[in-house]
């Protein structure tokens, strides 16, 4: 590439300062790990995070138990209801 570069401009490619490629490299490393940061941040306590996940696990048995709960009271006023036709003499 740098034979075509030469031949295109007739100069060599002029080559950056190891500083300055340090300071690139740096640079980049920096805008990694901000980025990492957000991306984590983000898993931890975004919309999509491991807190959404566990308050959600909580809210389905909680829901779990009030569904068992009223199964048992709905049977009970089932069998108080059937009683009551019964006494009545509704049923056959």
């Amino acid at each position: 590439m740098d034979k075509v570069h030469e031949e295109l401009l007739g100069s060599p490619k002029p080559k950056l300062p190891k500083a300055w490629q340090r300071y690139q490299f740096a640079l980049l490393m920096v805008v990694a790990a901000i980025g990492a940061g957000i991306y984590v941040g983000n898993l931890l306590y975004g919309d999509n995070s491991y807190d959404v996940l566990r308050r959600l696990e909580q809210e389905e048995l909680r829901l779990k138990e009030e569904i068992d709960t009223l199964k048992e009271e709905n049977a009970l006023l089932q069998k108080e209801y059937f009683e009551q036709k019964q006494l009545q003499g509704e049923m056959p």
